[in-house]
Parts: structure tokens; C-alpha cells; sequence
């Protein structure tokens, strides 16, 4: 599995590399988008922003076709709100 996550890893940043060209992003606001995921990592929440982004859509890929959606949806919400069981305490969205 190697290859494949290289390659996907490649796809990812070359992905990112193609929005800040599309929205012409300058240095300053690359910095600014830099530093707040610095605050981000000091704050131990890089695990949980990357679920947040990119977990609902894996999800989805997995589902096509499945009929255990809405398991594997109400077990991606027990790890958002706190009650999940792979170790990792997180705080509950506001509200």
C-alpha cells in the first residue's frame, strides 16, 4: 500500500497547490492560513479538524451502495461528541 499512499498523498497537495492558485492567494494570506494551523497544532486539534474535513467523505466513499449507513454515520458522530472508543477523548461541538 506504499505506492497508493504516496500517490494519494501527491493528489492531496497537488490539490491544495491548485486552490491557492485558483484564488490568486497571496503570501500574506498563506501565512495567516499557515499560522492559524500552527494554533491549531499547539492546541492538539490537528486529529480532530482532519476527521472533521475529510472522515464524512471516506464515510461516504465506503457507503456506496451499502445499507449500513446510517451505522457507520451514528459511529462517526460518537467520535465527534466524546463517546468514541479508539482512545481519543475530544470535546463536543457547541450547541
Amino acid at each position: 500500500m506504499g505506492n497508493r499512499v504516496k500517490e494519494i498523498t501527491m493528489d492531496i497537495v497537488n490539490a491544495i497547490r491548485e486552490q491557492l492558485i485558483k484564488h490568486d492567494v497571496t503570501f500574506d494570506e498563506y501565512r495567516a492560513g499557515f499560522a492559524h494551523m500552527i494554533e491549531t497544532q499547539k492546541s492538539g486539534e490537528i486529529p480532530l479538524l482532519l476527521d472533521v474535513f475529510l472522515n464524512s467523505t471516506i464515510v461516504e466513499i465506503e457507503n456506496k451502495g451499502s445499507v449500513a449507513k446510517i451505522v457507520k454515520l451514528e459511529h462517526a458522530w460518537r467520535r465527534l461528541d466524546g463517546r468514541n472508543d479508539d482512545g481519543f477523548q475530544v470535546a463536543p461541538f457547541p450547541g
